[in-house]
């Protein structure tokens, strides 16, 4: 048969309540410290994605005009030309 010990469960579930106690303390120092520094990196992310979008509706503008200068299907014998 088990013999249970209360004090050592006890001692355990004390130990494992300062870790967490421990642990929520550092989360919560680095939110505290992450919040008060600026988001350089997250701006910086900004800015190149809606650059990136700005180049990407530019380059589908041209592409939707050479598309339309262009005919989409040629007939059978027939040779595109540019």
């Amino acid at each position: 048969m088990l013999h249970f010990d209360l004090n050592l469960a006890e001692a355990i579930m004390n130990r494992s309540v300062e870790e967490r106690l421990r642990q929520a303390e550092t989360h919560r120092l680095l939110r505290q410290v992450r919040g008060e520094r600026p988001g350089w990196l997250r701006g910086l992310v900004s800015r190149i994605l809606s650059r990136l979008g700005r180049v990407l509706v530019i380059l589908g503008r041209r592409l939707q005009r050479y598309g339309s200068a262009s005919p989409l299907y040629l007939e059978p014998g027939e040779v595109a030309r540019p």
